[in-house]
């Protein structure tokens, strides 16, 4: 029965891709596992049949595709929203440092070992 088949890898695909949304939606940090889950679902449908896909098939993994599209690129923004933070957090720490500890002009390179 390759549309069994086919509906539980649709519908995997479907439960983790929106699990991910919401964990990005959330900025909830621990979604790598969903990240994981959602691959091997996506492996899983890579093996299915789609000779004998319906139309109504074809429609939830074209909008469940478009979904994780969506994810991904609010993934990517919220990545470089906590690259941009963790920049600006890291300039202040070094102005703070420089304000407790005035060193001589002649010294440009702050080594901690």
């Amino acid at each position: 029965m390759p549309n069994s088949d086919l509906d539980r890898a649709i519908s995997e695909l479907e439960r983790t891709t929106l699990e991910l949304a919401k964990s990005v939606s959330h900025r909830d940090p621990s979604f790598a596992g969903m990240l994981h889950a959602r691959n091997q679902a996506a492996l899983a449908l890579s093996r299915s049949q789609f000779s004998s896909a319906s139309p109504a098939h074809l429609a939830r993994l074209r909008s469940v595709l478009l979904l994780g599209r969506q994810v991904e690129r609010s993934i990517r923004k919220w990545r470089q929203v906590a690259v941009d933070e963790l920049a600006v957090l890291a300039s202040q720490a070094g102005m703070a440092r420089a304000e407790r500890n005035p060193t001589p002009a002649g010294v440009i390179l702050d080594l901690n070992i």
